[in-house]
C-alpha cells in the first residue's frame, strides 16, 4: 500500500473514531419530539470539512456501516438495522449527504482563507444544519405520524445548538489546517 493511500485510510479511520467518541455523550431527549439533541452531528460536519467530499463521505459511510452491522456507535449506545427504521433514520441518511456537501465546499476552497468568514460558515451551516434538519424531519413526520411541515417546523429547536456546532467546526478546521494534520 502506498504512503498516500495509507495516510488517507488513517485519516478516515481517525474521523470514524471521532464520530464514535462524540456519540458517547448522552443524548438530550426533548420529550415533545421523537429525536433527541446529540453531539455526533458535529463529527459528521467535521468529517467533510477536514477530509473533503470523498474521504469525508467514506468516513461517514464507514460509521453508518458499523452502526448497521450492530456496533453500538450511535448516540446512546445504539446500533443495528432498527436504527435505520425510526424517527432518526432520515437524519442518518442526511449525515452522508451533509459530509459530502461540506466536503465539496472544502474541495472547492470555500473553507480556505479567501472567501469571507461568513461564506465559509454558510458552507458548513446550510448542509450541516438546514439540510440535515429538513431531511431529518421526513423521518420524524413519517414515524411520528405528524405532517411534514409540523415536523420541519419542530426542528427549529435544534438550530441554535447545531449552529454553534457548525461554528465550532469552522474554528477546528482553521486550527487543524494550520497544523496540516489531515492534509
Amino acid at each position: 500500500m502506498n504512503n498516500k493511500r495509507s495516510k488517507d485510510l488513517t485519516s478516515i479511520a481517525i474521523m470514524i473514531a471521532i464520530i464514535i467518541v462524540l456519540g458517547l455523550f448522552p443524548p438530550i431527549p426533548l420529550g415533545f419530539l421523537p429525536v433527541p439533541i446529540v453531539l455526533q452531528n458535529l463529527g459528521i460536519m467535521l468529517s467533510g470539512a477536514l477530509l473533503g467530499a470523498k474521504k469525508g463521505s467514506a468516513a461517514v459511510a464507514g460509521f453508518l456501516i458499523l452502526a448497521a452491522i450492530g456496533f453500538p456507535v450511535l448516540t446512546g449506545g445504539n446500533g443495528g438495522l432498527q436504527a435505520f427504521y425510526g424517527p432518526s433514520s432520515t437524519y442518518l441518511l442526511a449525515y452522508l449527504i451533509t459530509a459530502f456537501l461540506i466536503g465539496l465546499a472544502r474541495n472547492h476552497q470555500l473553507l480556505s482563507q479567501d472567501p469571507p468568514l461568513f461564506v465559509q460558515y454558510l458552507t458548513i451551516w446550510i448542509p450541516g444544519v438546514l439540510l440535515t434538519n429538513l431531511i431529518g424531519a421526513i423521518g420524524m413526520s413519517h414515524f411520528g405520524n405528524m405532517p411534514y411541515l409540523t415536523a420541519a417546523a419542530s426542528t427549529v429547536v435544534f438550530y441554535l445548538g447545531d449552529s454553534i456546532k457548525a461554528f465550532l467546526v469552522l474554528i477546528l478546521v482553521k486550527r487543524l489546517d494550520k497544523l496540516a494534520i489531515f492534509k
